[in-house]
């Protein structure tokens, strides 16, 4: 395998990942889904 193709491999997977981030954080109080993730998220953050 080549070094360029596993460095595109590895920039999607990140892409994916943020993507999925994303829309948990925008899209999850809507639907009920990361109301966990946000607490530890307020937690993490202090009082942000």
């Amino acid at each position: 395998m080549e070094t360029g193709e596993l460095l595109k491999i590895i920039l999607a997977l990140i892409f994916i990942i943020l993507i999925l981030i994303f829309v948990f954080i925008v899209l999850g109080p809507k639907l009920g889904l990361n109301i966990n993730i946000f607490a530890q998220y307020q937690l993490i953050g202090g009082n942000g």
